[in-house]
């Protein structure tokens, strides 16, 4: 209900001539519109490296791996 309400304060505003107040509130809008884009992005590249590499002990190490000297 958050963006209904920003989204009467741009027409209230613009109404009554208050193009500040109507300008800040789009851009409250369009804020939380990438804020939610941004974070399902996130969550669907982390779902699909999840799925790719796969959820079990993956650890990377740092160190090199031991190798048999012949």
């Amino acid at each position: 209900m958050e963006n209904n309400d920003n989204i009467k304060n741009i027409v209230d505003a613009i109404a009554g001539g208050n193009t500040v107040a109507a300008t800040d509130s789009f851009s409250q809008i369009m804020k939380t519109r990438q804020e939610l884009a941004l974070d399902a992005k996130r969550q669907e590249m982390a779902a699909d490296l999840f799925a790719k590499y796969g959820g079990g002990d993956t650890a990377v190490s740092a160190e090199e791996p031991a190798t048999e000297e012949e």
